[in-house]
């Protein structure tokens, strides 16, 4: 792949993991919320040690107008600008104190170069920086017309690191990953990187049946992002004179 395809494929691919895990915060509350008031409160930050198109910050950020975090504001939305650079999380406050105390959310960052090969046999288990990484849990195919079949890899993950490209090596060809799958399989459980369904699909007319060299099968990883955790972040709010305080994450527990 050049790399200028694989640039725009990057911020294609970091993009899709920062609207999916919004999705998980958008349902909070949305649908029922009031209009805009005096009590909407919006605050900005940004990572300004990365370029926003390598993020994916978590969609929920704890605010509050202590810095114990015992009264925290209810969030209701959360929208990122990448041509501002800036990541926007919505509050509704019945009033806004002079001073709001918030904690960085965690962040999905994209790594590169990086690359792994990993045999797609049931049970698989890869590791990460000496840690288990994620297991194969199955490996199938489907016919979808004479000598074409979409085969689908699922893994089960131990750590939040997610794989970033993808392609699959079988009977001596490599197949790039559909990611415009509709029904594509892409789990987080309270933000952590849960489960992920991967699809490829082959197309070598010969065949009637693939079922025998599913075995050999390898899963090619290009890239990931990772998860990082309390980094420095500059903050920002809509309401004028309004102090802002970011605690670490730490400090509350």
């Amino acid at each position: 792949m050049k790399k200028k395809e694989r640039s725009q494929l990057f911020v294609v691919i970091v993009s899709f993991l920062c609207v999916f895990l919004s999705g998980f915060c958008i349902w909070h509350y949305w649908s029922s919320q009031p209009g805009a008031d005096e009590g909407d409160l919006t605050i900005t930050i940004s990572y300004p040690d990365y370029d926003i198109n390598r993020i994916a910050p978590l969609p929920e950020m704890e605010c509050a107008a202590d810095k114990n975090f015992l009264n925290m504001f209810h969030q209701i939305s959360y929208s990122s600008d990448p041509d501002r650079g800036g990541h926007e999380y919505h509050y509704q406050v019945d009033s806004i104190p002079k001073t709001l105390y918030i904690k960085a959310p965690d962040l999905y960052l994209l790594l590169q170069p990086y690359s792994a090969e990993v045999p797609c046999t049931i049970g698989n288990v890869t590791d990460y920086n000496g840690y288990p990484w994620f297991t194969v849990r199955s490996v199938s195919s489907e016919k979808i017309s004479a000598g074409v079949f979409d085969i689908k890899v699922t893994i089960d993950a131990f750590q939040d690191v997610v794989p970033s490209l993808t392609s699959l090596e079988i009977d001596g060809v490599t197949l790039n990953e559909i990611r415009s799958d509709p029904d594509k399989l892409f789990k987080f459980d309270n933000y952590h990187y849960a489960t992920e369904t991967l699809l490829f699909r082959y197309n070598r007319h010969a065949r009637d049946d693939i079922s025998d060299i599913l075995p050999q099968a390898v899963l090619q990883i290009e890239d990931i992002s990772y998860r990082i955790s309390d980094d420095k972040i500059t903050a920002s709010c809509n309401v004028p004179d309004v102090n802002i305080v970011i605690v670490p994450a730490d400090a509350t527990q």
